[in-house]
């Protein structure tokens, strides 16, 4: 990672260089099971439903506090979806989701949030529901460098991209080869667009030049656009593959989990945020420190932090098809929300700036 002080904190990673190739999955991966790897969390799940498909699922249960881009795959793989609740704390009732497994045989798609073992009750359910008939999907995306407990999915997927700067990456850990249909030729117009915005990145946080910051949000936004537009299994790429193999692990954690322990002694403080979680476990890694807005005042305080040049996701902006569907806790979730960024890129300092900034907010 670059050792300057970054002026801007979040939005997209960068690369400074372009590594040298390598062949084959990077050996940390093989933790998770046997992995295919794929050009996009997107593709990952596409690949696992073609899969189901051919095993005569057609219905899919979801969170009802979900990306877009994970509930797409589904719709166009033509399944049928139904949603379950969640509390504020990101848990399920687990006797909805059994009620809505039993009435049809259900793919049950599922997560744990923010690094955090949000979705114990659906592990140990595990059993219950593979006699149901229920093919479970876990995504891994959010706690995949957290230590927590096992699932007992018929297969996990996740999203590599949310963790590093990587032209693309997404992963399906799964044991049953009959299962994933893997992706066999990368997307390479995603993948030169994308690479050429995330070295145009580490150019700009060298040097600052605004002129290529607007040209690699406009490269960002295509690349979005082609995600969007096009959820296919590809295969990851050369570059993204040497990138993973050269992760440092061990620097990704500690980092991490400093930067979010700081903001959480910091703000907790503070008496319109609410953190989601506590103290950070010492088996969790985060991928953001996410807080709640007591005061509803989210997008002015979005629109205050990017003045600073810091940069926060709201996850998720609401799926169109799920407006109005919600119960008070989902829809608290969706619009009270703000994720920090306090990742590997950044350290105590950075993160003493967002801090300064929060406080000053009347």
């Amino acid at each position: 990672m670059h050792s300057k002080i970054v002026k801007e904190i979040g939005s997209e990673f960068w690369i400074d260089s372009e590594p040298s190739k390598i062949n084959g999955a990077p050996a940390w991966l093989a933790a998770y099971g046997k992995t295919s790897l794929f050009s996009s969390g997107r593709g990952a799940i596409t690949s696992v439903l073609q899969g189901a498909r051919d095993r005569g699922f057609e219905r899919a249960v979801l969170p009802s506090y979900l990306c877009e881009a994970m509930i797409v795959p589904f719709e166009r793989a033509g399944f049928k979806i139904e949603f379950h609740s969640l509390n504020a704390s990101l848990e399920c009732d687990m006797e909805e989701i059994k009620k809505m497994c039993a009435r049809e045989r259900s793919i049950l798609f599922h997560m744990g949030y923010f690094g955090f073992d949000t979705n114990l009750n659906i592990k140990k359910a595990t059993g219950e529901l593979e006699k149901l008939g229920t093919f479970v999907m876990e995504d891994i995306t959010h706690t995949l460098f957290s230590d927590v407990s096992s699932s007992g999915a018929h297969c996990k997927v996740a999203s590599l991209r949310k963790w590093m700067g990587l032209p693309s990456g997404g992963a399906v850990f799964c044991d049953d080869e009959n299962i994933v249909r893997s992706g066999n030729i990368a997307h390479q117009k995603l993948v030169d667009i994308r690479l050429k915005a995330l070295s145009l990145k580490g150019r700009f946080i060298e040097n600052g030049d605004v002129l290529l910051k607007k040209e690699f949000l406009e490269l960002f936004a295509e690349g979005e656009k082609i995600l969007n537009n096009d959820v296919n299994a590809y295969a990851i790429d050369p570059v993204s593959m040497s990138i993973l193999g050269g992760v440092n692990i061990g620097e990704i954690k500690s980092k991490r989990s400093a930067n979010y322990e700081h903001l959480f002694r910091e703000l907790s403080c503070v008496k319109w945020i609410r953190p989601v979680f506590g103290s950070l476990p010492d088996n969790v890694c985060p991928i953001f420190f996410p807080f709640f807005c007591e005061n509803g005042e989210r997008d002015k305080i979005k629109a205050m932090l990017v003045a600073h040049d810091i940069y926060c996701t709201s996850h998720w902006p609401l799926y169109h098809k799920l407006n109005g569907k919600l119960t008070n806790d989902v829809t608290h979730l969706y619009d009270d929300m703000i994720s920090i960024p306090c990742d590997q890129r950044y350290d105590l300092q950075d993160m003493n700036r967002v801090v300064s900034v929060l406080k000053e907010y009347k």
